[in-house]
């Protein structure tokens, strides 16, 4: 559940910095470990999520991620998806590179 803020005991409300970030490396990690338990994982990302913030009479937070899970079916396999090459996806900009090249150049001769 996505929690933006929240409020201390004075009913003042308290910013929650890197929410986003946060649920998104423990929902990685939860993933992972379900994978571990053999169970197979489908997520989504339903837009809007706040649709399910007034069902569940949710206050000041909103749901980031739905993950079913369960078993897979006996006979059920994962594509054998290849990665691209990498000159495939890569372009190289060479005025780019020239560029970082001499900002280097002038770092380090004006840090030496």
């Amino acid at each position: 559940m996505k929690k933006p803020y929240d409020f201390d005991e004075n009913e003042d409300k308290l910013n929650n910095y890197y929410v986003n970030e946060s649920i998104g490396m423990a929902s990685g990690l939860l993933i992972a470990v379900i994978h571990n338990a053999g169970l197979a994982t489908l997520t989504h990302n339903p837009s809007p999520m706040n649709l399910l913030t007034d069902p569940l009479s949710l206050a000041n937070k909103s749901p980031y991620l739905l993950i079913s899970l369960g078993f897979s079916e006996k006979n059920a396999f994962a594509p054998d998806l290849k990665r691209k090459d990498l000159s495939e996806v890569i372009v190289y900009n060479e005025q780019v590179l020239k560029n970082v090249f001499l900002i280097t150049l002038v770092k380090r001769i004006l840090l030496d």
